[in-house]
């Protein structure tokens, strides 16, 4: 038997099992970290992202506050509103 052909029934079936193998191996022990990982990187830029829009209500409360009081302070101009002046205004 030549060397080639002893080669190919070894050493074929030897590489098949070493790939399985590490097939095998890489989703028992470094598939559950990727998993974790990716969780945990979810989880932290879900956070971010509440964080980011509960910063942006907080501001758009601020600005609707300011606004409100400018649109109450229009409509006591224009109605003459004594109500308003003794409310807000000190001497």
């Amino acid at each position: 038997m030549r060397l080639r052909h002893y080669m190919m029934i070894v050493g074929l079936p030897a590489l098949a099992l070493a790939v399985l193998s590490l097939a095998v191996l890489t989703r028992l022990f470094l598939l559950p970290e990727f998993e974790r990982q990716d969780a945990f990187c979810a989880q932290r830029n879900a956070q971010r992202a509440a964080a980011a829009i509960s910063q942006d209500l907080t501001n758009l409360e601020r600005i609707a506050k300011d606004w409100a009081w400018w649109d109450e302070t229009y409509r006591a101009v224009q109605d003459n509103g004594e109500a308003f002046a003794q409310a807000n205004l000190i001497d």
